[in-house]
């Protein structure tokens, strides 16, 4: 039978649009409510493009509530207009067409009329007993039958079960809605740059869709700093878009624009805190009394503008998500007096709250005055800060929250940095990256920071700058460059403090570490009689000189001689490196030792992730962890990721202790080439361009072209392909080709 009635038919409510993925648990929860008795009117709220209609439309269509749908109405501005008489006269027809039917009404973005449709949502649930009503909207329509559901953005995580880049729910979407030409270019490094974007968005739907359009059109890493730089996506259909999905400011500012002001001055005060915040310091912040603080704090949560943070150090703090931040920067810019005035109070404020703050109180008061004097414009003051409190930050695990602030003072600016500061800041960055075995980001940094110095005539800080360089240099094979800032550095030698002086002839021990037993010895005895930090990170550099070439057993000794050491549970960062140097060294130690291999390198990720440890970039494990993903199988890769779901530093360093100590160096014909061809073989085996691998590794194309060239003769390798398969341990198909 066919009911005539003013809704749009069922029809209308097919979901289109991009995969839909990361809702199975969202879901199972409206069909479990839809299900009950009870629940007769659910309503799903949230800000502008975290997916409330689509999450509706995909419940109801593709379930067995699909045939119970008799009617959806979509309220979006420009699709229906809003008269008290018409309103009155649908529900009316509408209730006598349902009667004592069991059906569904969907009631679609309600935004602009939740008001005036909630009288007649409450006398359509009277009149029709058997009737469910799901409605989307920013809020809820507070009636007493009511349930809200809050949709959340997309996960930016897997969790701790699976280390595949590019596998968590909002990668998933990002990666869907891309262009497809594009999509099939992607690398596993193309991969791990897409989950920091969708880190950088929150996981957004509407964001990610966003994000998919400048990725096609300008790729992911230039799309990365573009939105860390706050550049607003815009949706590449503008003129047919809805107002709200035009752009994500848009779609921030639809979700506040009914929003009261004193709401709003809220919001734009939270937004000033550059990192996770306790729920007292939005107190202190606050104009308002405790009462109306409190609830314009649940119409933010409500409306998803704030956010509790649920994992890892800060979990129970709170936090502004980047894209509202990035929409709230706007509006002051819009408004200097209005800015200057907020900034001023929230840093007077901020500064009494400090002290009172008993939840972490040492490190979060110190990241709050950090947050204050950026807030107040004196970047320059907060650096100067951040390296004077330097060995609190590791002490704390807030290395990364850190990375984020001094980041985000390195992006363009109206105002550059005055004085050292820019250089000061990329030598803090620098000095972390090396600290984690981030060693490709450190030279980067670092260079850039003795080269700025150096223009700044501050010959002694340039000097100090090149001892980290040099061990960072050492690490990644280049011993050349490594002793020429040894050369430079040496001249201030007298100045430099006990720390940097220590690491000054460790690296040179290193740079000119000889291949006979005898002087290897000399080395290690030296540095285990230095002090105890000191001496773990220097034993860890030592162990990775010895990785390569007939001394992996030498290396690997090392390696557990740090994880054995009886303080080893007070260094966690350098307990992680140890364990990464495990995985390293039974990477290169044939088929035999893969699954050692692959259970250290995920426990050591799941551990930098639980400690706050930032993760190793690409370019430091070129391939490593793919190549054994693709070796060991996809099953038996999630298999060993369970096994070390919830390992401890003492379970990863317990395993590392219990494998194979004596290692036949592998028949490996990768042992033939230097440690940086190494490098550069491997990134050729992930698909990279010359150009793409010499600027990972800041070198010129043409270096990196005659390093191709005595890789491919060192190896008997006809072309790039034959490198890639060599690497990947494909010498079947190597000698295959090879023969033809």
């Amino acid at each position: 039978m066919r009911h005539e009635h003013p809704l749009s038919p069922p029809g209308s409510a097919a979901p289109s649009g991009p995969a839909f993925v990361g809702r199975g648990d969202d879901v199972d929860t409206l069909r479990r409510l839809l299900g009950e008795q009870s629940a007769r009117l659910l309503t799903l709220i949230g800000r502008a493009g975290v997916g409330k209609s689509r999450l509706a439309r995909e419940v109801l269509w593709y379930s067995e509530f699909r045939d119970r749908l008799i009617g959806f109405l979509d309220a979006a501005p420009g699709t229906v207009t809003v008269e008290p008489r018409q309103v009155a006269s649908a529900f009316s027809e509408l209730a006598a067409v349902i009667g004592a039917e069991a059906r569904i009404v969907l009631l679609d973005n309600c935004d602009p009329v939740a008001r005036e449709l909630a009288p007649h949502v409450g006398q359509l649930l009277d009149r029709c007993p058997q009737v469910r009503i799901v409605v989307t909207s920013r809020e809820a329509l507070r009636l007493p039958q009511e349930y809200v559901v809050l949709v959340r953005p997309l996960a930016v995580d897997t969790g701790l079960l699976n280390y595949d880049p590019g596998s968590s729910p909002a990668s998933r979407l990002l990666l869907a809605s891309i262009d497809s030409h594009y999509r099939r270019m992607h690398s596993l490094a193309d991969r791990l740059v897409l989950d920091e974007i969708v880190r950088e968005l929150d996981g957004v739907p509407l964001a990610l869709e966003l994000a998919a359009a400048e990725i096609a059109r300008v790729g992911p890493a230039r799309a990365l700093r573009r939105i860390k730089a706050g550049v607003d996506l815009q949706s590449p259909a503008l003129g047919s878009a809805p107002t709200r999905h035009r752009t994500m400011h848009d779609a921030v500012e639809w979700t506040i624009g009914d929003l009261d002001a004193h709401v709003v001055d809220l919001l734009l005060r939270l937004s000033l805190f550059e990192t996770p915040f306790d729920i007292e310091l939005a107190y202190r912040v606050s104009v308002l009394d405790r009462g109306r603080t409190t609830a314009a704090l649940d119409v933010l949560f409500e409306r998803g503008l704030i956010h509790r943070v649920e994992s890892g150090t800060d979990i129970g703090s709170c936090r502004v998500g980047a894209t509202v931040r990035s929409y709230c920067r706007r509006v002051d810019a819009a408004d200097p007096a209005r800015a200057a005035r907020l900034r001023t109070e929230f840093a007077e404020r901020v500064l009494v709250a400090g002290p009172r703050t008993n939840r972490r109180a040492a490190p979060d008061s110190l990241l709050t005055t950090i947050n204050q004097l950026i807030a107040v414009g004196q970047a320059e003051r907060a650096i100067e800060t951040i390296a004077l409190l330097d060995p609190v930050w590791s002490q704390h695990g807030r290395v990364r929250e850190l990375e984020t602030v001094l980041s985000g003072l390195l992006a363009p600016r109206t105002e550059p940095l005055a004085g050292v500061s820019a250089a000061l800041c990329r030598e803090l960055l620098g000095l972390w990256a090396l600290r984690t075995d981030r060693l490709h980001r450190a030279m980067r940094m670092l260079t850039a920071a003795g080269q700025a110095y150096r223009e700044a005539g501050d010959e002694f800080r340039a000097a100090r700058t090149g001892v980290p360089l040099a061990a960072a240099l050492c690490a990644l094979g280049d011993v050349e460059s490594a002793q020429h800032c040894l050369a430079l550095s040496s001249r201030f030698a007298g100045r430099l403090s006990e720390r940097f002086a220590d690491w000054m002839w460790i690296t040179e021990a290193l740079a000119g570490l000889p291949a006979r037993a005898e002087g290897w010895d000399e080395v290690a005895a030296r540095i285990r009689r230095c002090a105890g930090s000191i001496r773990l990170s220097a034993l860890n550099a030592l162990a990775r000189s010895q990785i390569g070439g007939p001394t992996p057993d030498r290396s690997l000794a090392v390696y557990r001689e740090v994880l054995a050491d009886e303080g080893i549970a007070d260094h966690v960062v350098s307990a992680v490196i140890a364990i990464e140097g495990c995985a390293r060294v039974y990477d290169r130690a044939g088929a035999a030792h893969h699954e050692h291999s692959a259970r250290l390198w995920l426990a050591a990720r799941r551990l930098r992730a639980r400690h706050s440890i930032p993760q190793l970039d690409p370019e430091d494990v070129p391939g490593s962890v793919h190549r054994l993903r693709t070796m060991l199988g996809p099953e038996r890769f999630r298999e060993i990721a369970a096994q070390v779901n919830h390992w401890t530093v003492a379970d990863a360093a317990a395993c590392s202790l219990s494998a194979p100590a004596t290692l036949e160096p592998a028949d490996s014909r990768l042992d033939v080439l230097t440690a940086r061809q190494r490098e550069i073989a491997e990134l050729v085996a992930t698909g990279l361009t010359n150009r793409m691998i010499a600027k990972r590794l800041n070198l010129s194309e043409w270096t990196v072209v005659n390093h191709i060239r005595q890789i491919m003769q060192k190896l008997d390798c006809r072309s790039r392909l034959h490198v890639a398969l060599v690497v990947q341990g494909d010498e079947h198909a190597v000698a295959a080709d090879s023969s033809q």
